[in-house]
């Protein structure tokens, strides 16, 4: 085994071919020096686990065809004497691993040697020691979301270490960083990364040709945008993290773009402590994008946020907000039939009224969910029997803010007129359908002690509001004639109904109105003494019968049933003269007396 010793080494940096001949003991010429090159020794790395020692240099062209071997020397320490380790017949073999050599000592040196036949030429490396020296910090310039895809980009620059391999970049998750890429460029994107959902943050190691590794320096982290939004308010309020990793942020600029295409603009520039901004310049129905670029103070960098969407979305009015009727329901009720629209912003419905010519004043407020087709309202504070009313609703939204009115409903008032021939009713006309009014129903009733009985007499035109009923029957039942109109609606409503309204109820009670006949004959046509009349309380008038002498021979409790001529136990009373004693009471409450004389004919 050759050994070289430490003045071969120092020789050999000031002419190494020259140097390694001498060393050798051999000739080296000077034509053998200019023809052969020198093969470099890139580096020495000892394995991260194990104790070998890869040794790796640029393998050099055999320029006379005489390669012999390549010689592999190495000494344990400076100190110490070089020594032949091993000898490779491959002339492109470019790399050697000192098996164990690490176990021995990390502080090796080596050096190879090209041995060619070529007047026994030989080409010598320079001398390496294992490589344990970390390549010099690398910082990243920047992270910053991509606009377009939506992904992480970390940006930095080259590092100065010459056998620089690799950079290694890092996700920080709490104490934790963990690797997630290793390459060899300047940029890497994160793919896998979402910077919409949280802030993330990043640091940057680099690696040398023997797995050297740079330290872990400061973790940047990406400036994460949220927003509230304030639809009744009518604002936007953006929020977002301060950009960590620079010593000096200058500021954060606010942008916007209306709409999805066309640039951004500046819409405001904060300082580093202002991470929030209220944005008010848009209308509903507006899709606004934003975004933050965060300013590097120090040497100009900027980071970019993740961009946001919001959809302000327009207001949906109402498709449908109609008053489908105002009918009364008795003396101090009427009742309303409102068409709602579910895909409105409809949250409340303001019903107002009237009576004549007043102002329209709030009488209730509903509630409404959002899903019923139809509401029905009863007004129980009116006296529809003194008044036509008037009705509409005001529809507000979430915000309390008015969206729509609906049309005016009026109902129907019923007067009534006795006349010398019968009764003269007068309505108002009702109003206001989509599709107008097709007829007027007019009802007649009565009650003869089973409640009332009603039947439509008649149907007018949609433009009449006058009828005279002279048709009376003398028999009008315990509480008079009433009256009510029915209006009905015409086909074709927009909204696919047909309604009804009705008006009040009005009763007419004249005064009492009785005939009493002078005689009877039970055997004849005449069999009963009954007094007829109108607008009789039969249930509270009631009648006697008395002969000459006073006795009472009958009490009749309802006089439509009259007198047949008998007494008390039903025996038949004697032809003559008997006295009547008759209590009218009227359905209008008034009471009358009526006393005479009849003939009882047999």
């Amino acid at each position: 085994m050759k050994i070289f010793t430490r003045w071969w080494q120092g020789f050999k940096k000031s002419n190494p071919l020259i140097s390694v001949c001498a060393g050798l003991g051999m000739l080296c010429s000077a034509a053998t020096v200019s023809a052969q090159t020198f093969p470099d020794l890139r580096h020495v790395c000892a394995q991260g686990i194990g104790n070998d020692i890869n040794i790796t240099w640029s393998p050099i062209t055999d320029g006379c065809a005489g390669f012999q071997k390549i010689y592999v020397y190495g000494r344990v320490d400076a100190l110490q004497p070089f020594q032949l380790i091993d000898s490779i017949a491959t002339l492109a073999q470019s790399q050697y691993t000192h098996v164990g050599a690490k176990a021995i000592s990390t502080t090796w040196n080596y050096f190879v040697v090209y041995k060619f036949l070529c007047n026994g030429d030989s080409s010598v490396s320079r001398t390496l020691a294992i490589d344990f020296n970390q390549p010099g910090i690398s910082n990243i310039d920047s992270v910053s979301v991509d606009l377009t895809t939506g992904k992480v980009v970390v940006g930095w620059r080259p590092n100065p270490v010459p056998d620089l391999m690799a950079y290694v970049v890092w996700i920080n998750q709490g104490v934790n960083n963990l690797p997630i890429d290793t390459l060899t460029n300047t940029v890497f994107t994160d793919t896998a990364s979402n910077p919409s959902n949280t802030s993330l943050a990043y640091t940057l190691t680099a690696v040398d040709s023997c797995w050297n590794q740079s330290i872990i320096n400061t973790v940047h982290r990406t400036v994460f945008l949220q927003n509230s939004f304030d639809n009744c308010g009518k604002s936007i309020q953006l929020n977002w993290t301060a950009y960590m990793g620079w010593t000096n942020v200058a500021g954060y600029d606010v942008y916007v773009r209306n709409g999805t295409s066309g640039g951004f603009t500046l819409t405001a520039s904060n300082t580093s402590t202002q991470l929030s901004h209220l944005y008010t310049a848009f209308g509903y129905g507006d899709t606004l994008e934003f975004y933050i670029k965060a300013k590097d103070g120090t040497n100009g960098f900027t980071s970019t946020s993740n961009k946001i969407r919001i959809i302000t979305r327009a207001r949906k009015f109402s498709s449908r907000n109609y008053l489908s009727y105002a009918t009364v329901i008795d003396s101090t009720s009427i009742e309303l039939k409102l068409l709602c629209d579910t895909a409105s912003d409809t949250r409340k419905y303001f019903i107002f009224r009237r009576k004549e010519n007043d102002p329209f004043a709030k009488v209730a407020e509903l509630n409404y969910n959002g899903i019923a087709q139809t509401l029905t309202y009863t007004d129980n504070n009116v006296e529809p029997y003194l008044y036509s009313y008037q009705y509409r609703f005001i529809t507000t939204d979430v915000c309390d803010k008015d969206l729509d009115t609906s049309n005016t409903a009026k109902t129907i008032f019923l007067s009534i007129k006795s006349t010398d021939f019968g009764n003269d009713l007068v309505w108002n006309r009702y109003s206001i359908w989509d599709a107008g009014v097709n007829q007027y129903a007019i009802y007649r009733g009565f009650d003869f002690g089973a409640g009332f009985t009603w039947n439509s007499i008649t149907t007018t035109v949609n433009t009449d509001s006058v009828y005279s009923d002279n048709g009376l029957p003398l028999d009008m039942g315990i509480s008079g004639v009433c009256y009510y109109i029915e209006a009905t609606e015409q086909l074709g409503n927009k909204y696919g109904v047909q309604e009804l309204s009705q008006s009040n109820t009005v009763c007419l009670v004249d005064d009492v109105t009785i005939y009493f006949p002078n005689a009877f004959a039970p055997n004849e046509i005449n069999k009963l003494f009954k007094p007829i009349g109108a607008n009789i309380d039969y249930r509270r008038t009631n009648m006697q019968i008395y002969a000459r002498n006073g006795q009472l021979l009958k009490n009749i409790t309802d006089i439509r049933e009259g007198w047949n001529g008998t007494d008390l136990e039903n025996n038949p009373c004697q032809d003559g003269v008997y006295l009547y004693i008759c209590e009218v009471f009227g359905l209008n409450d008034r009471k009358l007396n009526f006393k005479g004389t009849l003939h009882l004919l047999r």
